[in-house]
């Protein structure tokens, strides 16, 4: 069995930052309900984003490269069985929508310079360099 992705970056990367400019430098993205919900896993999966403190942050990939494009396909494909190709939400951290609007509304409180310094030191945790956004990932609950 195979699975066929064509990989185009372009279209998420625009439509993850036309949200992110939307809501004010922070976004929710509904698993269940989004055309974006695999493109966002692969994208995580490929370095685009980093999970810190139960949100992602948006990110500089390091080492990215054919190797590491494909071993983040191959996880996205790992989560399909035989009625879905794939489940995203397996490879993420999700919260339900009600604490994704929490987190939205927290993070909309501080200021810009209050978010960055937060963000920065998330993302220093981690290991990771920080780019400019916030990012809420967030499922409903069946």
């Amino acid at each position: 069995m195979g699975v066929v992705y064509a990989v185009e970056f372009s279209p998420a990367a625009m439509a993850f930052v036309a949200a992110w400019f939307k809501g004010q430098g922070v976004f929710s993205l509904n698993l269940f309900d989004s055309q974006w919900a695999e493109n966002f896993a692969f994208i995580t999966a490929a370095g685009f984003f980093t999970r810190t403190d139960g949100r992602y942050q948006m990110t500089i990939p390091k080492g990215l490269n054919m190797n590491s494009v494909g071993r983040a396909l191959l996880q996205l494909a790992a989560t399909g069985d035989r009625d879905f190709p794939s489940y995203p939400e397996r490879l993420l951290t999700t919260m339900t929508k009600e604490e994704a609007h929490h987190c939205v509304r927290n993070l909309r409180r501080l200021t810009w310079n209050g978010r960055i310094a937060h963000r920065n030191a998330l993302l220093a945790e981690s290991g990771r360099s920080p780019v400019t956004a916030d990012g809420c990932s967030s499922r409903l609950d069946r």
